[in-house]
């Protein structure tokens, strides 16, 4: 098993495997996120692609004095709170 500090270096070295192993480390804990912003199915793959995709691009997002499992959950409840805002306003980003 990888520590935090070794997923991140893959991450920001562009190691798919570490990329994956993020996903299936906080998937479900995302999902339960979205399912409790009232989001449908749709919109909880869409707001977790995104999260995923920013990672990737800007890995340096998961960077900083917390751990890990925090940071992935106010980077995507910061996403998802971008969607609500969205939809209020009548934006659509699927």
């Amino acid at each position: 098993m990888r520590t935090d500090q070794d997923l991140i270096a893959g991450i920001m070295n562009k190691e798919r495997d570490a990329l994956t192993l993020l996903y299936d480390t906080y998937c479900t804990h995302l999902y339960r996120i979205g399912i409790n912003n009232g989001f449908d199915e749709v919109m909880i793959e869409a707001t977790i692609t995104e999260l995923y995709r920013a990672v990737w691009k800007s890995p340096h997002i998961l960077l900083n004095n917390k751990n890990l499992s925090y940071t992935m959950t106010h980077v995507y409840i910061e996403i998802c709170r971008k969607r609500i805002n969205e939809k209020k306003r009548g934006v659509v980003t699927v």
